[in-house]
């Protein structure tokens, strides 16, 4: 099996978003969050990922004490805002709200990615699974 379906596999998977983060040492802290962290949703404000990250970073932000904001960084399925979180500070303050597109099918289909998908893909978490389906009206047939 070879790795792009392997990456593909493994996000089908984990398909309706994952909670993914790069947890450095200073993260395994007691005393963490000390500061508000950040969650970037990889698709613009309204959308489903946008819906279910807002009601995720609620529920983490009551868990943490601390105030978990979510950024909103759209564009080029996902892959600008996993490029923004692989780059920052590895200290657990800047989580991505991870899609299939973000970490199954980008890897797949763009051979210049501009970042690693591996990295960043643990820990994971399903948080949502969703269904949906594609309707037109009778004279479209």
């Amino acid at each position: 099996m070879s790795m792009s379906r392997r990456i593909l596999l493994a996000a089908v998977c984990c398909f309706g978003g994952s909670l993914l983060s790069s947890f450095g040492q200073t993260a395994q802290a007691e005393d963490y969050p000390s500061r508000p962290v950040t969650m970037v949703v990889p698709f613009a404000a309204g959308s489903t990922s946008d819906l279910i990250g807002r009601i995720l970073a609620e529920r983490l932000s009551d868990a943490f004490g601390k105030k978990v904001v979510v950024e909103n960084r759209g564009g080029a399925g996902g892959s600008i805002a996993a490029e923004y979180v692989a780059r920052a500070t590895p200290d657990g303050y800047t989580l991505l709200f991870g899609t299939i597109a973000t970490h199954g099918i980008n890897p797949a289909i763009y051979q210049n990615l501009r970042y690693d998908p591996s990295p960043i893909s643990c820990p994971s978490h399903n948080s949502a699974s969703l269904r949906t389906s594609l309707s037109c009206p009778p004279r479209c047939r």
